[in-house]
């Protein structure tokens, strides 16, 4: 159920000469090169492919034509100057909640069964599928899984949305995938109608497990407010010791040396203490050792989204509009807003940006990963890992970091994905994917 475009980008990543410092060069050129990842007009086509449709592949105007046809016998709600856009390129659906109603309705359309607007949505779409904490998309998924059309689920949902609920239950876990569950058990729409309006009210709010995940990914990475006190005397010490060098009085008398290890800031967070590994290999001497801490958290606040966003891929304002960055990349990319937003309980219990969401769920737990390796990597365990295996752990661990919140696992046709996923093949994924990201972003 699918072309060449996965297999050429996944191969994509072994290829280059990741070792050498081309490598993230490399990186950059095939990301930007518009015929890496494939253009929303050719994932149409796929689908036309897969349900044998029996039209002229090499004519954007006849195949929009067909689309368009298809999409007003379900009386879709769509101009045809919009199907036309698709084919042409010169536009493609934005990764946002205003087109998703669109994307379901092209699979309704073209009769997809769940698998394959499954794929069309991850492969083609490059966002979730079936939201099931909404009741649109609980209904949808049951269509789709039992063969109903788009109008029998649009009165169902009419019904549902028109009708009294009790009161909402608090349930524990994943909602998401306990809808789901649910769903798959049923038989009729009557059993699916019945079960949504006696939950209708725990629809009003969502991304529970997707929230707990941000929020522990935080709590590791981010100096906590108990290690405050800490981190800020470990600057002003280094800040004297670096002033009086010959006079190590006021450093003697606050217990500081000087000398400084990770292991001594361990509840400090994640980036202090990368701050402090790095300062340790990267100097000669002690002197040097503070100064390169000193330089690095110098007017830095890493309780705060903008400096921890500068910190992991250099700017804090997002991927700007540079044309020559794919959509997919530029799109919801990580920012202090959007952390902001998304860190937020009360904006993120009703957010619909599953995009960046998601988007920034990988970014923190590819650093949580690789830096916990970093740290750890001089332990027993670490020493029984060889690079391809600690590669084939993180993937399965983000796999399963993606599933527990209700997203798809990491795909190399996805360009934001693939950023990633090169990354973790790299001979040091950590500096490998700050120079793709110091390349790839404006500075700021």
């Amino acid at each position: 159920m699918d072309n060449n475009y996965t297999k050429i980008n996944a191969d994509k990543i072994s290829c280059f000469i990741i070792n050498d410092e081309d490598g993230s060069d490399q990186a950059i050129s095939f990301l930007k090169n518009k015929d890496s990842f494939r253009p929303f007009k050719d994932g149409l086509k796929e689908l036309f492919r897969m349900k044998n449709i029996d039209i002229d592949l090499s004519d954007n105007e006849v195949m929009a034509d067909f689309l368009y046809s298809k999409l007003k016998d379900i009386k879709a709600n769509v101009e045809k100057e919009t199907v036309v856009s698709w084919f042409s390129g010169t536009h493609r659906p934005k990764v946002e909640a205003g087109s998703r109603l669109k994307m379901y309705e092209i699979c309704f359309a073209l009769n997809l069964n769940e698998t394959e607007t499954t794929w069309f949505f991850q492969h083609i779409y490059y966002d979730r599928a079936f939201n099931c904490h909404t009741i649109d998309e609980a209904v949808f998924y049951f269509a789709f899984s039992n063969g109903l059309t788009y109008q029998k689920s649009l009165n169902i949902i009419k019904k549902i949305n028109e009708a009294d609920a009790p009161a909402a239950t608090n349930y524990e876990g994943n909602y998401t995938l306990f809808v789901k569950n649910q769903i798959n058990s049923m038989k009729t729409a009557g059993e699916l109608t019945t079960f949504l309006i006696s939950n209708k009210e725990n629809f009003k709010s969502w991304n529970k497990s997707a929230g707990n995940m941000l929020k522990s990914l935080a709590a590791e990475i981010t100096i906590p407010e108990s290690a405050k006190k800490k981190t800020d005397e470990l600057k002003r010490n280094i800040s004297r010791f670096l002033s009086a060098p010959s006079d190590k009085t006021s450093c003697k008398k606050n217990n500081f040396s000087g000398k400084i290890h990770p292991k001594d800031y361990t509840d400090c967070g994640l980036i202090v203490r990368e701050i402090i590994y790095d300062s340790m290999h990267n100097s000669y001497d002690t002197i040097s050792q503070c100064e390169y801490i000193k330089d690095v958290m110098n007017n830095r606040n890493f309780m705060k989204n903008a400096s921890i966003l500068r910190y992991l891929i250099t700017t804090s304002v997002g991927a700007g509009k540079d044309t020559s960055i794919p959509y997919i990349v530029r799109n919801n990319f990580p920012s202090k807003k959007t952390m902001s937003d998304i860190l937020s309980e009360d904006k993120l219990s009703t957010s619909k940006s599953y995009d960046s969401i998601r988007k920034l769920i990988i970014l923190l737990d590819f650093y949580r990963f690789w830096v916990n390796a970093k740290l750890n990597s001089e332990t027993e365990y670490y020493k029984t890992l060889d690079k391809d295996k600690l590669t084939e752990i993180y993937i399965e661990e983000a796999n399963n970091c993606l599933y527990d919140c209700g997203y798809e696992d990491l795909y190399a046709g996805n360009p934001y994905d693939w950023i990633f996923l090169c990354s973790a093949h790299a001979n040091d994924p950590l500096d490998f994917f700050r120079s793709c990201f110091s390349e790839l972003l404006p500075e700021e």
